[in-house]
């Protein structure tokens, strides 16, 4: 949907279509909160880098906005608080095989800290921001499939503006199930199934 038809929607839906009350700023204000807030819950938008073991740390890039996997070669390596790790009075410079990775300083780091000679590939996927819209011109960065939900999360912020609490949580609990829908969705497309095969001991008879 483009970014113009989604503001006159939430426009026609509210009931101001000549922007009296809600302006094209406070839209495309509430779209950045809920581009945000749709990729923090669903992870719909995802970068991938490859960096060498010994490279790290690695320097979080300015779009990242949490992480959604780390794999040393092809083990997943669970994520660990720095303040664990203190806390158990770690060395944090040791080296060895690396089992965690850890966030200091704007620094994503593993622990323990791979050897000089390690250039195991680490898989990062990370969810990213989406660009901020600056204008009715500009285009959304999440999936089409998220932006019918965008529309649920702007009207309820009109009727917060409106004091419409009761209009707000109706708007907003729909949306909010609408997320849900789609996180579900990802998950039953991401399942395994079993297949069906001959039992070997039938076959030719």
């Amino acid at each position: 949907m483009d970014t113009l038809i989604l503001i006159r929607k939430v426009q026609r839906s509210f009931g101001d279509d000549n922007s009296i009350f809600i302006k094209t700023d406070d839209i495309l204000d509430w779209i950045n909160d809920a581009q945000l807030q749709i990729v923090r819950e669903t992870n719909c938008l995802i970068e991938e880098v490859f960096v060498p073991a010994n490279s790290f740390p690695w320097t979080l890039p300015n779009n990242f906005l949490k992480t959604a996997r780390v794999l040393y070669g092809g083990k997943s390596l669970p994520y660990i608080p720095v303040e664990t790790l203190d806390s158990q009075t770690t060395d944090l410079m040791n080296t060895a095989v690396p089992a965690y990775f850890y966030f200091i300083k704007e620094e994503m780091r593993l622990y323990p800290a791979a050897v000089p000679t390690d250039l195991v590939s680490v898989t990062i996927q990370y969810a990213k921001l989406p660009i901020m819209l600056t204008a009715a011109a500009e285009q959304l960065t999440v999936p089409n499939v998220y932006h019918e939900d965008i529309v649920r999360f702007c009207l309820a912020r009109a009727h917060e503006r409106n004091e419409n609490y009761r209009g707000m949580e109706i708007a907003m609990a729909e949306f909010s199930s609408r997320i849900s829908d789609r996180i579900d969705e990802t998950d039953v497309q991401d399942e395994v199934y079993s297949t069906i095969r001959d039992d070997p001991f039938w076959v030719g008879f």
